[in-house]
């Protein structure tokens, strides 16, 4: 999980400057994130399939498990990000 935390962070932050350009890139950024955090997950599981063994059936129960908390995050996050920017572009058009 940290590794795949690691990938979500470095992911997101190669997105900051086009998501302070236009808030919905934030939306490709934590799908995107999400993707690459997967593919390290099993990447690493592959890597250590001979230390500790994982079943289809393990691996798939991890995902299942994680799904709910993916989409809620799709839909939350670029959601406030979105709303972060609009009020901060208000704010600017104030001064």
């Amino acid at each position: 999980m940290m590794a795949e935390l690691a990938v979500f962070a470095v992911i997101s932050g190669l997105f900051t400057k086009k998501i302070a350009a236009n808030g919905l890139w934030a939306f490709v950024a934590v799908i995107s994130a999400q993707i690459a955090g997967r593919a390290v997950f099993m990447g690493l599981i592959a890597l250590t399939q001979s230390i500790t063994p994982f079943t289809p059936a393990m691996i798939w129960s991890q995902i299942q498990t994680g799904f709910i908390g993916l989409a809620v995050q799709a839909v939350l996050v670029p959601g406030i990000i979105i709303l972060l920017w609009k009020l901060m572009i208000k704010d600017g058009s104030n001064d």
